[in-house]
């Protein structure tokens, strides 16, 4: 497998399947940010506990790059907990 495979089988992974993907009901703060040239929208869901994320989710539309890229930014949050 080439590197270019990898690069875009774990950027579809990301695109398809997020595990952060969805609305956070009980978020302490949100936060929506637009890309106006191409139209992709994100909206990011955190619940803060003693000052440290317990949870993390966005939701939104956009390329898959854009959508991984949140995949991967709330993955990354997550783990360095």
């Amino acid at each position: 497998m080439s590197v270019e495979d990898l690069y875009s089988e774990f950027i579809l992974y990301h695109y398809k399947n997020s595990p952060y993907k969805g609305v956070l009901e009980d978020a302490t703060n949100d936060e929506e940010g637009k890309n106006l040239s191409c139209g992709d929208q994100i909206h990011v869901y955190v619940k803060f506990n003693d000052n440290k994320i317990e949870t993390i989710s966005f939701d939104g539309h956009g390329c898959a790059i854009s959508m991984a890229s949140a995949s991967i930014m709330a993955e990354t949050f997550r783990e360095n907990q």
